[in-house]
């Protein structure tokens, strides 16, 4: 072997066992670096464990098993949250970017089955959310992506031990993150692209009283949608009617499908919150609702749908909400030894445009219904008004067609001891009304109409009292066949206590008595 050549072998290998111990060297300062950072530059509350760190420069890439995350509350002392981690991966770091720029850029981040407990204290200051050292932070961050697979999040009050919210098998794909110096002063402290999220089987406490569980949610930046979304009382009626103080409804919705296309959620100005979307779709809603009128009333002024919209603490824009094949069932119970009776819509169809305290007059808020109600009568309904406008005027319009009067005796008899018949042929009524008083003009064609008063036990006929009720009711509306009894109510009075439903009902009657009883 030439002297040249062995020059050449031994400079060879003391290249390649520079390189071999310059990879390690660096590779140690890569670790030494993140262990650093996690040790001293996290924020005093926030500790971070792991059972093995490895790190591969050739490929760029980092490993941590079995981590684990707390964050502990700065006032209470006390575990505010825990992250658990199978295993996380980071691929595709840009290592010689941090080394020499202290900058952060990343192809993935991948956390595998993270189980993510968080107890939620009311009595926890809001600064304390803000008071992190992270808030220093100096260095840019870049994710290309980040992938969160098969996750958990659980949700406890941490002074009942109650559970408020828990969701299993949280998938969540984002693209582009960016983090810096200046995006984390903000209320949303990162820039972001597309992005997926899912998961099954959320259970959510709504308050004291209702909680929704979805079986599956599936949100991303085209179309948003909810399967098998229940919202119900988590008592049953006779419990609810003993525990609460006032009047309130027990109610279950079932809907099988939400959707919502392109929905949009954020920050005007970094101050104000939005919710945005274009068009959100209930399909086949079913509602029930029960309402115990033996509880005491609640005497609190409720307030019209304009002046709801207008006072809401973010900004609403929803251009168009439907309602498709859905179904109504109001119970309400007046005496005590019956359950009540009931109303129903059927095939219940609505549609709200402009359902939004975004837009400017005169832009309005219609909202527009078809129904069949009690099973038979057609209904077509329209009502609007000017969220805009101050004096929360409204109109409120509907139609609805040949109603047999027998079929409303399953609301009157338990309710009123009474029952009627004969045939309401077309029934048209239109109100103008603001939150204090309203007008009705009603337009109605019926026939052989009876009130039958029924005696203490609901089903026998009282023969003096309904003889003495049908001498003031008018049987029939008019001998023209192809006419509508018109009326007038000028002024009727809102009982401010009660919904905007029962003031619509209120002008109904005063409309149905002006029309039906004799002068």
């Amino acid at each position: 072997m030439t002297k040249r050549r062995k020059k050449l072998l031994i400079s060879s290998g003391v290249l390649v066992l520079l390189l071999i111990s310059g990879y390690f060297i660096a590779q140690r300062i890569i670790v030494s670096k993140i262990e650093g950072f996690l040790k001293t530059s996290l924020p005093s509350a926030v500790s971070v464990e792991y059972k093995d760190l490895d790190v591969n420069l050739l490929i760029g890439s980092l490993k941590v098993d079995l981590a684990s995350i707390t964050y502990t509350g700065e006032t209470t002392g006390k575990l505010n949250a825990l992250v658990e981690l199978e295993k996380m991966e980071v691929n595709g770091v840009k290592y010689l970017d941090y080394l020499f720029s202290g900058n952060v850029h990343i192809g993935e981040i991948l956390l595998k089955q993270p189980q993510i407990t968080y107890n939620h204290d009311k009595n926890i200051p809001s600064e304390e959310y803000r008071s992190s050292k992270v808030l220093q932070l100096n260095n840019s961050i870049r994710v290309e992506n980040i992938l969160v697979k098969e996750g958990k999040l659980k949700i406890i009050d941490r002074a009942t031990d109650s559970l408020i919210m828990k969701t299993d098998d949280f998938n969540f794909d984002i693209n582009d993150i960016q983090l810096n110096n200046e995006t984390i002063k903000t209320k949303i402290p990162v820039l972001f692209g597309n992005y997926q999220l899912s998961f099954g089987n959320l259970f959510f406490k709504v308050g004291d009283y209702e909680n929704i569980e979805i079986s599956q949610v599936e949100i991303n930046t085209g179309k948003s949608i909810l399967r098998d979304l229940k919202l119900y009382t988590k008592y049953n009626k006779q419990e609810l009617s003993r525990i609460i103080p006032v009047e309130r409804d027990h109610f279950n919705l079932n809907c099988p499908l939400i959707e919502l296309n392109s929905l949009d959620l954020g920050f005007v100005q970094d101050s104000m919150f939005y919710f945005k979307c274009p068009k959100i779709t209930f399909n086949e809603p079913d509602l029930k609702v029960f309402r115990d009128k033996l509880v005491h009333d609640d005497l609190k002024t409720k307030k019209l749908y304009g002046t709801l919209l207008r006072n809401l603490p973010f900004h609403l824009n929803v251009d168009s909400l439907q309602i498709n094949k859905g179904s109504i069932r109001y119970t309400e119970k007046v005496k005590a030894e019956n359950n009540g009776g009931t109303v129903r819509f059927s095939n219940f169809n609505l549609s709200v445009q402009n359902l939004s305290n975004t837009y400017v007059s005169p832009v309005k808020t219609t909202i527009q219904v078809t129904s069949e109600f009690m099973g038979t009568a057609p209904l077509q309904a329209n009502w609007n008004f000017d969220v805009n406008d101050r004096s929360d005027a409204f109109m409120f319009h509907a139609n609805i067609g040949k109603l047999p009067a027998n079929n409303m005796n399953q609301f009157i008899e338990p309710n009123l001891g009474k029952r009627v018949e004969g045939d309401l042929l077309n029934t048209v009524f239109t109100i103008h009304g603001n939150p204090y008083t309203s007008s009705v003009n009603m337009r109605i064609k019926y026939r052989n109409f009876d009130v039958i008063a029924l005696r203490k036990d609901g089903k026998r006929k009282n023969k003096v009292l309904s003889n003495a009720i049908n001498v003031f009711v008018d049987s029939d509306s008019g001998s023209n066949s192809n006419s509508l009894r018109e009326v007038q109510v000028k002024e009727v009075e809102r009982d401010q206590t009660k919904s905007v439903f029962n003031f619509i009902w209120k002008n109904v009657k005063a409309g149905l008595l002006k029309a039906m009883v004799k002068e």
